[in-house]
């Protein structure tokens, strides 16, 4: 259907204040990931202006992503990976709220309901986003929380991991849950594009924006801390054909949420929710068994399934 003029305003608008919100003060030199789906292409903007053209190129026939991780290069594998993570430039959260585009059920009803359980969390975010079907919130940092080694790194993703788990407690308290998604290559979809993930399409709108909220990295370290990551030591060989065991790892991203999205039984075994194993048995063991072999008839590759 297509927009009125006023429309067509309001989002190229829209687009440009959260690019700005986010981004305006990175280093010239840093490149911003927009991310599209289908197609799964990957481009890299050091401009916000570049990058918000390209956004409203694309926005009306696909869902809009911009990676949380700033880069020092376009990367050459997909979004980037762990070490390609330049800066970030503030903290961010991914609240869903049930709609029947989530398999999960245990999830707060209303917008209002989640800005509700947000009162508990004392620092007000700089810009919150209505996805389509859940909320997503941003905490500004005065100057980006640049990360040029794999201390820095394993630094700021811990950081973002400690305010989640922080939030994630007090959704626990109501009985609810929130996706962990504190890995420095995280996509988010852009404010002011269209979320067609189920039909009907519907708009990622902003709700707020206060550019006068910024933080330090600093104004965060109450939180309650939890063992460090160790995503950038060495590595163990563990066996002739060279599989390498890192206990710190996490899943190709791309093909783990396709997965999680296709396959219920993927998703119920990795939240350990499964009730059909013949067995009755759910140790730990079996629902990595079960993950394992659903991975496998999904076509992954050895060391991905490790």
């Amino acid at each position: 259907k297509p927009e009125k003029k006023e429309d067509n305003m309001q989002y190229r608008e829209d687009i440009r204040k959260f690019l700005s919100c986010l981004f305006s003060d990175k280093h010239p030199d840093h490149f911003i990931l927009v991310w599209t789906v289908p197609g799964k292409i990957s481009k890299f903007f050091t401009a916000i202006e570049d990058a918000s053209q390209y956004v409203e190129s694309v926005r009306d026939n696909h869902n809009v992503y911009f990676g949380v991780g700033l880069q020092d290069s376009p990367s050459k594998k997909g979004r980037g990976e762990f070490e390609d993570i330049a800066g970030i430039t503030g903290l961010w959260l991914d609240l869903d709220i049930a709609h029947e585009a989530h398999q999960k059920k245990n999830l707060p009803e209303s917008v209002d309901e989640v800005m509700d359980i947000m009162q508990g969390v004392q620092w007000n975010p700089t810009m919150v986003i209505h996805s389509g079907h859940g909320l997503q919130l941003y905490w500004r940092f005065r100057e980006t929380y640049e990360t040029d080694t794999p201390e820095e790194r394993n630094s700021a993703q811990l950081l973002v991991k400690r305010f989640q788990r922080f939030v994630l407690e007090l959704f626990l308290l109501r009985g609810y849950t929130i996706d962990s998604t504190h890995d420095l290559t995280r996509v988010m979809r852009v404010g002011g594009t269209l979320n067609a993930k189920k039909d009907p399409v519907v708009p990622v709108r902003i709700i707020s924006i206060d550019d006068s909220v910024h933080y330090n990295p600093s104004d965060f370290d109450d939180l309650p801390e939890i063992e460090e990551d160790k995503s950038d030591l060495p590595q163990v060989i563990i066996n002739a054909e060279g599989l390498i065991l890192d206990p710190q790892a996490n899943p190709p991203m791309e093909k783990f949420e396709a997965l999680i999205e296709a396959d219920i039984k993927f998703e119920q075994s990795w939240h350990h929710k499964r009730k059909d194993f013949p067995s009755g048995d759910t140790s730990q063991s079996t629902y990595d068994q079960s993950l394992a072999t659903l991975a496998a008839m999904a076509g992954w590759e050895d060391q991905e399934i490790v």
